[in-house]
C-alpha cells in the first residue's frame, strides 16, 4: 500500500470512527436526562426510608416514654430517660415544639365526659396523666441538644413562629429539669464531688445551657403557666424566679461551684496523661471564661 492510499484508507477508519463519536454524542442529552431522572427516583426513594425511618424513631421514642411502668413513678422520671433522649436527639426544633403545643394543650384543655362523677382516685389518676405529659415535656427539652435549641429561639421567637408561646414553655422546661434533674439532684447535689474531668465537662455543659436561656433579650418571658382548677393543678414558674435572690443571674452559683470543684477537689491521678492534661486546660479556659463574662476575676 503506497502513502497516499494509506492516508486514504485511515482518513475513512477516522471518519468512521468519528461519525460514530458524533452519533453517540447526539444521544448523550438522552442518556443523561435519563441517568438523571434515575438519580432523582433513587433520591427520592431514599428520602422517603430516611424519612419513615425518622418518624418510626420519634413515634417509637415517644411510646417509650408515656409506657405505664416507664411513667409510674416521675420524681426523678427516670424510667423516661431513655426514650426521651432518643427523642429529643431526633426531632427537629419544629417537630418539638409542636409536640408541645399539643400536650400543653391537652394538660390544660382535655377532660373525660364524665369529670363530675370521678371520684378520689379518678382524679388522682387524671392529674397523673397530665404530669406525665409535663414530665415528659421537661425530660425531651432538657436533654434535646443545644442545637435543636438555638434553632427554635430563631424560628418560633425572633422570628415571630406560629409556636412562639408554646417555645416559651419548652425553654422553661428545660430550665426545669436542667437545673433540678441534672444539677441540683445529681452533679450538684450533696451526695456528689465534681472531682473528675467527666462530671465537671457535663456540669460545665448543662451550666452553659442555662447560661444561654438567661441571657436572651427575651429571658424574662420564658416561663411556663398551667392551671387545671378541676385537678387541683396549678404551676407558675419564669426564669428569673428559679433562684429568687438571683434573679437571672443564678447559673453563677453554679460557676462558682464548678471553679471551687476545679481548684480543690479534682483528683490528681485523673490528669497524668497528656490527653486528660489538655481536657484540663480546656475546662480551666472555660471556667475562667464564664467567670470574666459575670464580670468575675
Amino acid at each position: 500500500m503506497d502513502q497516499f492510499s494509506f492516508l486514504f484508507v485511515f482518513s475513512i477508519l477516522a471518519g468512521c470512527g468519528a461519525q460514530d463519536a458524533i452519533n453517540a454524542t447526539k444521544k448523550m442529552p438522552e442518556k443523561m436526562d435519563g441517568t438523571y431522572a434515575q438519580i432523582v427516583k433513587t433520591n427520592q426513594e431514599m428520602g422517603k426510608t430516611t424519612d419513615a425511618i425518622h418518624k418510626q424513631i420519634l413515634l417509637l421514642s415517644l411510646q417509650d416514654m408515656l409506657r405505664p411502668e416507664n411513667s409510674k413513678y416521675l420524681l426523678p422520671p427516670t424510667g423516661m430517660l431513655a426514650g426521651g433522649e432518643t427523642f429529643s436527639k431526633e426531632a427537629t426544633a419544629e417537630e418539638m415544639v409542636k409536640l408541645a403545643y399539643v400536650w400543653l394543650q391537652e394538660v390544660i384543655k382535655a377532660q373525660p365526659a364524665d369529670l363530675a362523677t370521678l371520684g378520689e382516685k379518678g382524679l388522682a389518676y387524671l392529674l397523673h396523666e397530665k404530669m406525665v405529659k409535663l414530665t415528659a415535656l421537661q425530660v425531651i427539652a432538657g436533654l434535646a441538644p443545644q442545637s435543636t435549641i438555638e434553632s427554635l429561639v430563631k424560628e418560633q421567637i425572633l422570628e415571630g413562629g406560629r409556636y412562639e408561646a408554646a417555645a416559651y414553655s419548652v425553654l422553661m422546661s428545660r430550665a426545669l429539669f436542667i437545673k433540678s434533674f441534672l444539677l441540683d439532684e445529681s452533679l450538684m447535689s450533696g451526695s456528689e464531688k465534681l472531682d473528675n474531668l467527666g462530671k465537671l465537662e457535663e456540669a460545665i455543659e448543662r451550666t452553659s445551657q442555662l447560661d444561654y436561656l438567661t441571657r436572651l433579650q427575651f429571658a424574662s418571658k420564658i416561663c411556663l403557666e398551667i392551671k387545671v382548677s378541676s385537678v387541683d393543678l396549678n404551676i407558675s414558674e419564669s426564669l428569673d424566679k428559679l433562684d429568687p435572690s438571683m434573679g437571672l443571674r443564678f447559673p453563677l452559683i453554679y460557676w462558682k461551684k464548678i471553679n471551687e470543684s476545679f481548684n480543690t477537689s479534682l483528683n490528681s491521678e485523673h490528669t497524668n496523661s497528656v490527653k486528660a492534661r489538655q481536657r484540663k486546660e480546656a475546662i480551666a479556659q472555660k471556667i475562667n471564661a464564664y467567670l470574666k463574662s459575670w464580670q468575675l476575676p
